[in-house]
Order: structure tokens, then C-alpha cells, then sequence
């Protein structure tokens, strides 16, 4: 399971960012399941030139946050 975790581009740790945290750690003990944070940073951005539809940026920034996760499995 990947979740995308919502950095900062400051460095800085954010509130969101450690609820993201939170919530990704309860999913690994109900799901008794991997979970992967990875940095969700400019998804969203990168989601967004592609449509204008914001139910399908969502959509597409999550595909590209997977996406991302896949490929550096490559490497």
C-alpha cells in the first residue's frame, strides 16, 4: 500500500504531514499490511496540466504518486 506523504517544499514538517503519518501507521495495524509513505510533492501540479477536472486531479495524482513508486523500484 503506498500513501502519498504531503512534504513541504520548505523542508519543514507540516501538520498534515504528520497526520499522514498517523493515519498510514493505524492502516499498517488494521490491515496488517505494508504501507509506504512516499512524497506526494507537485502531484497535484503535475495532475493538473494534464485536466482541469478536479474530481479526475485527484484521480490523476494519485496514479502519478503510484506511478512514481513503481519506477524507483526499478532503479
Amino acid at each position: 500500500i503506498v500513501v502519498g506523504l504531503p512534504k513541504r517544499t520548505d523542508g519543514k514538517k507540516g501538520w498534515v504531514e504528520e497526520k499522514v503519518k498517523e493515519f498510514a501507521e493505524k492502516l499498517k495495524l488494521f490491515l496488517k499490511k505494508e504501507v509506504e509513505l512516499w512524497d506526494e510533492r507537485y502531484s497535484t501540479l503535475i495532475a493538473q496540466e494534464y485536466t482541469r477536472d478536479k474530481n479526475k486531479v485527484h484521480l490523476l495524482s494519485a496514479e502519478i504518486i503510484l506511478q512514481s513508486f513503481l519506477e524507483s523500484l526499478r532503479k
